[in-house]
């Protein structure tokens, strides 16, 4: 994809409210930090995506939510993956969701992507949501198009919130405190990750000892550790601002609190086996 294209893409991923039907290609093995969210349904093929520290499996009929503020990669795509999109900003989402409480949050971090059963009335529903996204994002010239959007997404995640309860009631009865603490980790790591490296530091604001919350990361991931994951969504981090910024090598060490560029590179290398210099100029020549 031509680097007008890529810009194309990311301006699309910010707009307020948008509908596309894309492949998105543009995420493969770039990870890229969203301001807003959408939502995905998988016309074709299949992907892995990887959003944080987290994987999410994609195959037709798939449908999830990506909500703002998410670091999102496409591990994997079939040839023939395709995708129905409609994006939506962090500040229309946070107007959209205010009266339906955390839950439902919880709930759309939490639930991976759910499968729809062909010729099902939750598919055909689920056309016809995306195919009303399409029209809203069509009217630029209406001078209610703020309303519009709004009651679209508002509508969108009610109806989600009821079919999560009356269709999906299993997934909830799965959320144990571990299952909970796990999601409060990776909560505490968004808000904490460019000072705190430290398992104890996470475990005390937990209030659980770190031997506990290694029990609970073991089990909510393939056996990852505190440790591991830290690691990991700082990689993540790293790899994001060199793609997606100019910051040269020691501006990214002093951003995220390494004690100079020479620590930051001996990190990287030690996990993706090559320097942060070189894994940039490899990524920018797939532009």
């Amino acid at each position: 994809m031509h680097k007008s294209n890529q810009n194309e893409i990311y301006s699309f991923f910010n707009q307020e409210f948008a509908y596309i039907e894309n492949n998105l290609d543009i995420f493969l093995f770039r990870p890229y930090r969203l301001d807003g969210g959408f939502t995905l349904f998988c016309v074709s093929g299949k992907a892995i995506i990887r959003l944080g520290v987290l994987e999410r499996k994609i195959v037709q009929y798939s449908e999830f939510i990506v909500l703002p503020g998410s670091t999102i990669s496409v591990i994997s795509a079939s040839e023939d993956f395709s995708a129905r999109v409609f994006v939506f900003s962090k500040g229309l989402f946070e107007n959209a969701a205010l009266r339906l409480g955390n839950s439902l949050t919880l709930y759309l971090r939490d639930s991976p992507p759910y499968l729809h059963e062909e010729d099902s009335i939750l598919l055909q529903n689920t056309m016809i949501i995306f195919d009303y996204a399409k029209i809203v994002s069509n009217e630029r010239d209406n001078k209610f198009i703020r309303l519009m959007q709004l009651n679209f997404l508002q509508s969108y995640l009610i109806y989600l919130f009821d079919k999560s309860q009356n269709y999906f009631s299993h997934l909830f009865k799965t959320y144990t405190r571990k299952r909970a603490l796990f999601y409060q980790f990776l909560s505490l790591l968004d808000m904490h990750y460019e000072k705190e490296r430290s398992v104890t530091f996470y475990a005390d604001k937990l209030t659980i000892t770190p031997r506990y919350l290694r029990k609970i990361t073991v089990e909510n991931t393939d056996f990852k550790s505190p440790k591991e994951i830290i690691d990991e969504h700082l990689i993540i981090e790293i790899k994001t601002l060199l793609y997606n910024t100019n910051l040269s090598v020691q501006e990214i060490a002093e951003k995220l609190n390494f004690p100079d560029q020479s620590y930051l590179s001996r990190f990287f290398k030690a996990h993706k086996g090559c320097s942060p210099s070189h894994y940039k100029n490899k990524i920018k020549a797939l532009k």
